[in-house]
């Protein structure tokens, strides 16, 4: 965007003549740069005209054709125009949304998780994760989980089952109005986790336990809020919580004849460290 001034005198010759610029849809800034530009012009013609040991500035007409003459403004050293000032494009974090025009974010992860309802107990392991920005403020989040019981799923047996699942997100990360990689950010995102649900075999009669091995399925689809806190520089540490609505909840039968499936709701929390690649 550019904005362009003259000043001309009584008689038609032009003063003083200037053109700035500045970017796009910045039309304040520029009106507000000649205004104090025109102001300093007339504040040194007036200063010129009231001297008595100044000469009265030489007027001259434009012949029809010529280009146009540079005013005082441009000729003269006393006047201090200063230089235009450079208008910094401000940071990602300082829309509602966090979203890089230039170059997009790629950041890899580890997280260490606590997870119920997968009809095996509390489930405890580790999910390595990616996180790539789309555009438009949308990150996508696919990762990976696998974990074990925490406790045995029956006593007296030592039997534990094993989880794992892949999921992917996609997000919309909210940053607070701070310095670049220097704060807090929230990640409110959608997704959905499909895996399997790995069961060992136990002696019959054994409540809550399959008689063979028994290897379930498990899906699930839901929300999950993720509090980022940038650490500085490349590194970065998450607290996440994922909830889901259990869509498959393949079950077996247990030693006792009864049969056991995953409830209706899961969850987990997840606490990871991240690394920004660029």
């Amino acid at each position: 965007m550019r904005a362009e001034g003259e000043i001309t005198g009584e008689n038609g010759s032009v003063v003083a003549h200037r053109t700035l610029s500045g970017a796009p849809g910045d039309c304040d800034a520029l009106a507000r740069a000649v205004g104090v530009w025109a102001s300093l012009v007339l504040d040194t013609e007036r200063a010129r005209s009231g001297s008595s040991d100044s000469p009265a500035p030489a007027t001259a007409v434009a012949s029809p054709g010529a280009a146009p003459e540079l005013g005082v403004a441009d000729s003269h050293p006393e006047i201090t125009w200063p230089a235009p000032a450079v208008l910094e494009k401000p940071s990602p974090e300082h829309d509602w949304y966090l979203h890089n025009d230039d170059e997009r974010t790629l950041e890899l992860g580890v997280g260490a998780f606590l997870m119920a309802g997968t009809g095996a107990n509390t489930v405890a392991g580790a999910s390595p994760y990616l996180v790539v920005e789309a555009g438009h403020g949308v990150f996508l989040r696919p990762s990976l989980a696998i974990g074990q019981s925490v406790a045995p799923l029956a006593s007296p047996t030592e039997l534990r089952a094993t989880w794992g699942a892949a999921r992917f997100d996609a997000c919309l990360r909210l940053p607070g109005l701070y310095t670049r990689h220097h704060g807090i950010q929230l990640d409110t995102c959608g997704g959905a986790d499909l895996g399997f649900t790995h069961f060992g075999a136990a002696p019959p009669g054994t409540a809550g336990t399959p008689v063979s091995v028994v290897t379930a399925l498990f899906a699930s689809i839901g929300p999950s809020l993720e509090l980022r806190g940038e650490l500085g520089g490349s590194m970065a540490v998450a607290l996440r919580g994922v909830a889901g609505l259990n869509v498959v909840r393949a079950g077996f039968e247990d030693g006792t004849g009864a049969q056991v499936e995953a409830p209706l709701w899961s969850g987990r929390i997840e606490l990871a460290l991240s690394w920004r690649l660029r």
